[in-house]
């Protein structure tokens, strides 16, 4: 073989392996994923729990409407029981109607009444509905009532817009599930009479007898601040921690620069605030509550049971209550809600309580005064009853006027919303908490 074949075949065999090399080069990617999502990431877990939107909406309250008479579940696990039951019965032969016409009650029917306007679009997540999100109406509804067709043995679901002019419908062809809900409201199983108070835009209900409650104390455990540090920075190696400039607070202060974290001196509570565009869209309230409890539940944030309370959209704002066994919770710091605001899909705020609940360290049974006497009070009182667009028993959390910061107490009492903001009704000192009778 000649010289120059020689050279031509060693040249082309390492053109080749160049060229292989080269595409191996091109087109290789390195097994590091995991490293880079564990390195962009914050997992973190500051030992709550994570929830769905379907269990974090709760009706305040369901009326039974008897004639005249409106009856009321006698405690609130009871009503949570039925809702959820609800929630999974099927609903069929859904239509949207138009009027202009009130609606009529009707001798026998179940109402559902909700402390915030529900999109109709989230009813198919609410319910088990064969409709989808895109086929629903735009218009919300806060009341929800369900009638008894006795030709047919059925149950109509009417969804009731904020306006009252318009109206959706659904049927429940369950006869067992007819039977047991005609059941309970002919026989008032559980069910005791309340008080319908309509001074105001619509009707509020409130338990007539006096409700035996439960006062508690309970340790807590505190949720450190650091951890929050993890969950809500994108960098926390950068971000520095000093004493809060904010005097309310009092606490500690941590900064990257952009985002600034205060919490208060005891470390009960938080407030996150990250610098955003003041021109930013409205979220609708289903993309609202998707983001916001998507983003707790990333850091399993939900530390106790928390329900929807109110929204506001114009501020993209949503806000979350803690209850215990089924009762709101209150405080005069904001101790007991959860807060956030978003801006173009970023947080933009979040106030939340930095404890839980732990374990028990003592409880006494005792009434809270009646319905009928807290009407009476309320007549007679400073209040207009106008104002008032609901009230609800629950209990007040107090943190004791001591060095410890371990423990709480739930103080059982009436609380209303008065003039959009809720408050405990203080009326006569010596009727407002009555042990062992009336």
């Amino acid at each position: 073989m000649k010289f120059e074949t020689v050279k031509s075949l060693i040249l082309i065999i390492l053109i080749g392996t160049s060229l292989l090399l080269t595409f191996g080069i091109w087109t290789y990617q390195p097994n590091d994923r995991e490293l880079d999502n564990a390195e962009l990431v914050n997992e973190v877990n500051i030992g709550g729990s994570e929830e769905r939107r379907s269990t974090m909406i709760q009706p305040n309250t369901i009326i039974f409407h008897y004639y005249d008479q409106h009856l009321g579940f006698n405690d609130p696990a009871s009503q949570h029981e039925l809702f959820e039951e609800l929630q999974t019965w099927e609903m069929d032969n859904f239509e949207v109607i138009d009027t202009e016409v009130d609606r009529d009650r009707e001798n026998y029917e179940v109402e559902l009444i909700f402390p915030e306007d529900i999109p109709m679009e989230m009813t198919p997540r609410l319910f088990s509905m064969e409709e989808e999100s895109e086929d629903m109406p735009s218009w919300s509804f806060n009341q929800m009532y369900i009638t008894f067709d006795q030709d047919a043995v059925a149950l109509k679901a009417t969804f009731l817009s904020i306006d009252g002019r318009r109206q959706a419908h659904a049927v429940m062809t369950n006869s067992e599930q007819y039977n047991e809900l005609w059941s309970q409201i002919s026989g008032r199983e559980n069910l005791s009479e309340f008080i319908m108070m309509d001074e105001g835009d619509r009707p509020v209900y409130f338990p007539s007898d006096p409700v035996k409650m439960t006062h508690h104390s309970f340790s807590v455990t505190h949720i450190a601040p650091d951890m929050l540090v993890g969950a809500l920075f994108p960098s926390p190696s950068i971000v520095n921690r000093s004493v809060s400039p904010n005097r309310n607070m009092g606490g500690s202060y941590y900064t990257d620069g952009v985002r600034e974290l205060n919490v208060d001196q005891a470390g009960n509570t938080m407030e996150f605030y990250n610098p955003a565009t003041t021109d930013y869209p409205r979220m609708s309230m289903s993309e609202l509550m998707r983001i916001s409890i998507s983003n707790i539940n990333d850091h399993w944030g939900w530390t106790g049971t928390y329900n929807l309370m109110e929204m506001d959209r114009a501020m993209n704002r949503i806000s979350y209550q803690m209850y215990y066994n089924g009762y709101p919770v209150f405080n005069d710091f904001q101790m007991t809600d959860i807060v956030q605001e978003w801006r173009n899909q970023n947080l933009h705020r979040y106030d939340r309580p930095l404890f839980r609940l732990n374990n028990s360290l003592g409880s006494d049974e005792m009434e809270i005064m009646s319905g009928e006497v807290l009407y009476r009070e309320l007549l007679d009182s400073k209040y207009n009853l106008a104002n008032i667009s609901d009230i609800r028993v629950g209990y007040e959390l107090i943190y004791p006027e001591t060095d410890l910061n371990d423990y709480v107490n739930l103080e059982p009492g009436w609380f209303m919303n008065y003039n959009g903001s809720w408050q405990e009704i203080q009326l006569k000192a010596e009727d407002s908490l009555i042990q062992g009778g009336n």
